[in-house]
């Protein structure tokens, strides 16, 4: 009973319709990354038999994060961020079918993933930026503690989803119901988030205000802004 009153505490953010399918949305983009991610490593070796294409796929799969990151800032604040996350939700189910019909061809699977790593970069920064958009400035940490909650959840059960995948050599069906979960949240972001990029305790002129200061960006500006706020500064090293 004292467990359950702990969470409790989250009624009033699921009261919260918009923020409710955020959650949802996200949920299920997590819950297909994560079986298809798991999946695709397993298959890839079993389909190549090779230590090195094993590595290639890991390098593809996640060298963007690291190359082209300062991209996905840029692409965040220049787009509505329902778009983006709502392009990036269709992109991934498409590329993911694309995949399923053609599972057989190891460079194919290698391509495909390579541009899922490039298309979802700016998915968590989107993400993220959405949510105070959807709550009071005083919910912010519970709202991205239950979000937290509901992707470590939506990960097991993925990582079961991808276990049962390829223990019964079903990996393209797994990969069309991945596609069909980010086929629904995308179908979800286009109708349940704002069209403007205003948090929801802002008034026009800070809006207007974030939006003059939103066309410095890039690399260069992202150091120079994070060396001069000691504390992102040392929240950006503590995740590190």
């Amino acid at each position: 009973m004292h467990l359950f009153h702990q969470y409790k505490k989250y009624t009033p953010l699921l009261n919260e319709k918009r923020f409710s399918y955020l959650c949802l949305s996200e949920s299920l983009s997590t819950l297909g990354n994560m079986a298809q991610g798991i999946a695709l490593a397993a298959y890839i070796f079993t389909l190549s038999q090779s230590i090195f294409i094993f590595g290639l796929f890991l390098i593809i799969r996640f060298a963007p994060q690291f190359l082209l990151f300062s991209i996905a800032g840029s692409i965040v604040d220049k787009y509505s961020r329902r778009f983006t996350l709502t392009i990036i939700n269709i992109l991934l189910a498409l590329l993911t079918c694309v995949m399923a019909f053609n599972s057989h061809s190891t460079t194919t699977i290698l391509i495909i993933t390579l541009l899922i790593g490039i298309i979802e970069l700016p998915y968590h920064p989107a993400l993220s930026s959405s949510i105070p958009s959807l709550v009071n400035k005083d919910q912010l940490g519970l709202a991205n503690g239950l979000m937290g909650i509901l992707t470590s959840i939506a990960r097991v059960i993925g990582s079961a989803i991808a276990a049962f995948g390829l223990l019964n050599d079903t990996v393209t069906g797994l990969l069309i119901f991945n596609a069909i979960t980010f086929f629904i949240a995308g179908i979800i972001t286009w109708t349940k988030l704002p069209t403007a990029n205003l948090d929801n305790d802002s008034s026009l002129e800070e809006g207007s205000q974030e939006s003059t200061s939103s066309k410095e960006s890039g690399l260069i500006t992202s150091i120079k802004y994070i060396k001069n706020h000691m504390v992102l500064k040392n929240l950006i090293f503590g995740s590190f």
